[in-house]
């Protein structure tokens, strides 16, 4: 990064360097030489979905997801077959809970790029879910956790089995939710439910102890 942060010295109009200072601080987690590449670019107006790529995931850690928003739609109409800001607007409709056309298709075209993305494999299981396609949410919710085990995916899978009334199936994958994020509520929630179905009233009880503590915690 040296070499880049020389160039814009040596040529500062040089939109070239200022792209690849970008695109490098990026990648190296250096905030201070990304923020003066993305302020010299900004001031240029220039548009080029690696650094818009950066702005979108500095605006997602920000909690500006309107931002982010933009930011990604205009890097896909540039790179409309980059997986990865797909999958970043993917993430953006679960935050939104878009769950209409758009975000089906945007959903069935990442997964027609790459069959077992696992944000497309879950962002599908959370609308088959919604429309009570309990079985199909199942199918890719098992395809996500079998390609990247997101906390949120077990507990969902977890949720439906326990619905379905599969509960020592549902204790399985609730209990790898919990490991992965021993924090969240919602997760002990999920656990309490399962260990009371199968009669455990002792640890669903302490289970609820610890979402109540966690929910309690979180304010």
């Amino acid at each position: 990064m040296n070499l880049a942060t020389q160039a814009t010295r040596d040529h500062p109009a040089s939109r070239a360097a200022w792209m690849l200072l970008g695109t490098l601080a990026h990648e190296a987690g250096d905030e201070q030489q990304l923020r003066q590449a993305l302020d010299q670019m900004e001031r240029w107006d220039e548009r080029w979905a690696p650094l818009l790529m950066a702005l979108g995931y500095r605006a997602m850690q920000q909690g500006d997801f309107t931002g982010a928003q933009q930011h990604f739609d205009e890097a896909h109409r540039l790179w409309p077959l980059n997986i990865a800001i797909q999958e970043a607007l993917i993430q953006l409709d679960l935050h939104f809970d878009q769950t209409g056309t758009e975000a089906l298709d945007r959903i069935r075209n990442l997964l027609g790029i790459d069959p077992w993305n696992p944000w497309g494999n879950f962002a599908l299981g959370v609308y088959y879910y919604q429309q009570d396609e309990h079985v199909l949410a199942e199918s890719a919710l098992l395809r996500t956790v079998g390609t990247r085990p997101f906390p949120i995916a077990y507990n969902n899978l977890a949720w439906i089995l326990y619905q379905q009334g599969r509960h020592d199936d549902a204790l399985f994958y609730a209990r790898n939710a919990i490991e992965r994020e021993p924090n969240a509520a919602a997760f002990w929630d999920t656990l309490a439910h399962i260990l009371e179905a199968l009669g455990d009233t002792e640890a669903a009880a302490e289970a609820w102890r610890t979402a109540a503590d966690q929910q309690t915690g979180s304010l």
